[in-house]
């Protein structure tokens, strides 16, 4: 009997019990929103890796398949053809031909491939977001090349493409002799957050290289992601701005 008695008196009582399901939940209530929103960075982060390396592995594809050494002297570029034959547009015959296109979109349309909405900035937001952190007024984008249409919203200057993926790109060629591409990629479309250096980033195409590189700015402050990729690559692809 001592012994039964000494095993009873052992056990945590229902109260313990109680209070130590208690503390757990307040510690996993903490915890794990943070661990959601790291998750959610990390997968942004490997998504607009994988994205830039895709366009740089299919752009250095493209100039060996032509014959070529610079990737301005290619049909992207010349809108002719290694055998002679001329394409109406270039550059919309090397994305189509390189890449899994799901949809195209036409010039200056807004939605359909990228969001309808106005895209935000990670700092000052009007998205309708998910992200706690990013839900008050946006910053009208600054860019001088013509991405806006008149409510606001993004609206690619030439076709826009959904890939199989489900991201979203926009070329747009520079002014000048061999002018370098700028490049938008949204890597989830037009699903939220819709967040410039989240899942909306601007990128630069070397127009001799096809080399993929970041555009500079202040990337928290700007609506297409300005700076960001440069930000995430100096940083082994850790989201951590």
């Amino acid at each position: 009997m001592k012994g039964i008695y000494m095993k009873l008196k052992q056990a945590f009582t229902l109260a313990e019990v109680l209070i130590t399901m208690s503390i757990i939940g307040v510690v996993t209530a903490l915890t794990i929103p943070n661990l959601v929103k790291n998750y959610q960075k990390d997968a942004q982060a490997i998504q607009i890796q994988k994205m830039s390396n895709d366009i740089a592995n299919a752009i250095d594809m493209f100039i060996t398949e032509e014959g070529k050494t610079k990737f301005y002297l290619t049909s992207a570029y010349t809108n002719t053809l290694p055998n002679g034959d001329a394409v109406t547009d270039g550059l919309d015959n090397f994305i189509t031909t390189h890449f899994k296109v799901a949809k195209t979109c036409t010039a200056k349309t807004s939605g359909g491939c990228f969001s309808a909405d106005k895209y935000g900035n990670i700092s000052n937001t009007s998205t309708d977001t998910d992200d706690d952190e990013e839900t008050e007024e946006t910053e009208e984008t600054e860019d001088a090349d013509n991405t806006v249409n008149a409510n606001g919203e993004f609206a690619c200057p030439n076709k826009a493409y959904v890939l199989a993926n489900g991201a979203a790109i926009c070329f747009i060629k520079g002014t000048g002799t061999n002018p370098n591409l700028t490049l938008y990629v949204d890597t989830n479309g037009i699903e939220k957050p819709n967040i410039g250096g989240r899942d909306m980033f601007s990128l630069v195409i070397d127009s001799a290289t096809g080399n993929v590189v970041g555009t500079t700015g202040g990337c928290t402050d700007k609506v297409y992601g300005d700076g960001c990729y440069a930000l995430l690559s100096g940083n082994s692809w850790k989201m951590d701005y």
